[in-house]
């Protein structure tokens, strides 16, 4: 599968028949969702991503992530909390202007090498609407659409350099212009996003 086949028809059959992997189904832990929101541009598919605001007390703080957040104890699933955070964080209402195509497989976070208590669930939503993001600036400092066949062909491969506590680290990304680089945990599951795509 190349650039060139990479279309929502595809992804869309590929997701239907993902048996996605649950971390944790006995909720031991606590558990996040995030909304993978695709939206078709020509011949290209692009997906959402935001940076979030810079805040010492956050762990991934500066990072660039699909928007989503903790699960709250309202929430009525894990599905429903990638919705409500997306409307917290770009003002995009999902049950109004996308629909459901699948789910991605959990992953447990990590940061600054440890593993954290945290599951996060993927959820993959496909635009009906034509909806642009508006950023909730004390959470979020920029929204952005990125071409999933760029990432997906390879054309926006990178190393990111990161320094912790006195020593660089190189880890695999994607570079989208000068100013934003995907990495870390949001680089994981586009990658078992992809990997599902070439099954």
């Amino acid at each position: 599968m190349n650039t060139r086949t990479l279309q929502l028809a595809t992804i869309e059959r590929r997701l239907a028949r993902q048996q996605s992997l649950e971390l944790d189904p006995g909720r031991r832990l606590k558990h996040a969702s995030v909304a993978v929101i695709l939206r078709s541009v020509g011949d290209d598919i692009e997906s959402l991503f935001i940076r979030r605001r810079e805040n010492p007390r956050d762990r991934w703080s500066g990072q660039m992530a699909f928007p989503g957040g903790k699960a709250d104890p309202e929430d009525p699933s894990l599905e429903a909390t990638a919705r409500r955070e997306t409307l917290e964080e770009v003002a995009i209402d999902l049950s109004a202007s996308a629909r459901l195509i699948g789910k991605l497989d959990d992953l447990q976070a990590i940061a600054r090498g440890q593993l954290l208590p945290l599951v996060i669930s993927p959820f993959v939503y496909l635009l009906s609407d034509a909806v642009e993001p508006t950023p909730r600036e004390d959470e979020v400092d920029a929204a952005i659409w990125v071409s999933l066949s760029k990432m997906f062909s390879g054309d926006l491969n990178a190393v990111y350099y990161h320094e912790y506590r006195g020593v660089n680290l190189s880890f695999p990304s994607y570079k989208v212009g000068e100013r934003y680089v995907i990495w870390g945990l949001t680089y994981q599951m586009l990658q078992g996003f992809f990997t599902l795509l070439t099954r």
